[in-house]
C-alpha cells in the first residue's frame, strides 16, 4: 500500500496548474506510477518537459501486455492534461532519431525512448489597479 501526504494549502493551490480530479485518485499501482511520472515531468522549471520512457518502463518487471497497459495509462494521463500541454510532441526514438508529432498514439509511444512536450503557459490578464496616494497614509 502506498500513501501520499499532500499539504492542504498545496492541494488547494490553483497555480501553476490544476490537477484534473482523475489525478487525485488511482486505480492500481501502475496508474499511480504513471500519474506521478507525469507530475514529475511537470515539476521541471523548464517549459520543455521530458519523460524518459525507457527508464520509466524498466522499473516494471511485468509481461509485455502489461507494459502496453502502462503505455495506454500514460497516453490517457497526458490526454487529460491537454489544456496544459502544447499540441506538439517530440519523440526521441531508440536509435536516436527525432520524430515530431501532433498526436500521441500507442504506435508512436512504442518507438520512443524519450517523450518531450512543452507546457502551455497561459498568462492571465490582470486588471491594473492604482493606489490612491491618500490610502498610503492610512
Amino acid at each position: 500500500m502506498v500513501e501520499i501526504s499532500i499539504a492542504k494549502l498545496l492541494y488547494n493551490y490553483q497555480y501553476p496548474f490544476v490537477l484534473p480530479t482523475s489525478f487525485l485518485c488511482y486505480k492500481n499501482r501502475y496508474d499511480l506510477h504513471v500519474k506521478l511520472e507525469i507530475l514529475r515531468a511537470f515539476c521541471s522549471r523548464d517549459i520543455k518537459k521530458q519523460i524518459n520512457l525507457e527508464n520509466f518502463l524498466k522499473q516494471f518487471s511485468v509481461p509485455n501486455r502489461q507494459i502496453k497497459q502502462i503505455k495506454i495509462l500514460l497516453l490517457k494521463g497526458l490526454n487529460e492534461l491537454q489544456q496544459f500541454i502544447q499540441p506538439s510532441f517530440v519523440i526521441t526514438k531508440k536509435n536516436g532519431n527525432l520524430i515530431e508529432t501532433k498526436q500521441l498514439t500507442l504506435r508512436v509511444i512504442k518507438q520512443a525512448r524519450i517523450l518531450s512536450f512543452k507546457e502551455a503557459i497561459k498568462i492571465p490578464k490582470f486588471k491594473t489597479q492604482y493606489l490612491d496616494p491618500s490610502e498610503l497614509q492610512k
